[in-house]
């Protein structure tokens, strides 16, 4: 046999109205599908935005040199660098590396050649450098469309 309490109409009703007065809560303060990172460079609660990098000299770029943290704890970075000659391992923005607050904790690749014969891949430094990393072959382009992440 169950157990079965009994509630009188005024009971429901008030326990439907306390539901109704949740749901009702919920929907005017839940988002959904939406996520944001914060800038946190500026601390304050903005909404980050991208950021340009500057390059050094020798470098010219075709796009702007951005760069935001994603909500997810990586950073997206995005350019498309030409360059004379890269021979081995070249600093793209050594001079001015990015924020600290953007800086992996080690160092990590952040994307491969678009056209492997003439292109580099790149990797960041745990101090904010972005680094041009010739694949076996002197390359005079660095295409960066990728994320690397900052707490792993």
């Amino acid at each position: 046999m169950v157990n079965v309490k009994a509630y009188s109409p005024q009971q429901i009703l008030s326990e439907l109205a306390a539901l109704r007065a949740q749901l009702a809560h919920l929907q005017q303060n839940a988002t959904i599908g939406s996520m944001a990172a914060f800038d946190p460079v500026l601390g304050d609660g903005t909404p980050e935005t991208w950021h340009t990098f500057t390059i050094d000299a020798g470098y010219t770029s075709t796009n702007p040199t951005v760069y935001r943290l994603m909500p997810w704890n990586a950073v997206w970075i995005y350019c498309d660098l030409t360059h004379a000659a890269i021979t081995g391992a070249t600093n793209v923005n050594g001079s001015n590396p990015l924020p600290s607050q953007y800086w992996p904790i080690g160092t990590r690749s952040i994307g491969g050649p678009l056209y492997p014969t003439s292109r580099c891949g790149a990797e960041i430094s745990a101090s904010g450098v972005i680094i041009a990393e010739p694949l076996g072959q002197s390359c005079t382009g660095v295409n960066i469309n990728g994320f690397y992440p900052i707490d792993v």
